[in-house]
């Protein structure tokens, strides 16, 4: 647990080659929100399609 009081600020966690676009992090909060009861593997799914139609990654 990080003191209320750090001496050190956190850093900013760096973009990866594994890291997900902005757009698509939305695009699963969205879809967590509007449906709860979605499964990880229907999300992933459908960010899936959604890679191949706007031919990203």
């Amino acid at each position: 647990m990080v003191s209320l009081f750090a001496s050190r600020p956190r850093k900013q966690p760096q973009e990866t080659a594994r890291s997900l676009p902005p757009d698509m992090r939305q695009l699963i909060v969205d879809l967590r929100v509007e449906l709860p009861t979605m499964s990880l593997r229907e999300i992933a799914e459908i960010c899936g399609l959604c890679c191949k139609k706007y031919g990203t990654k």
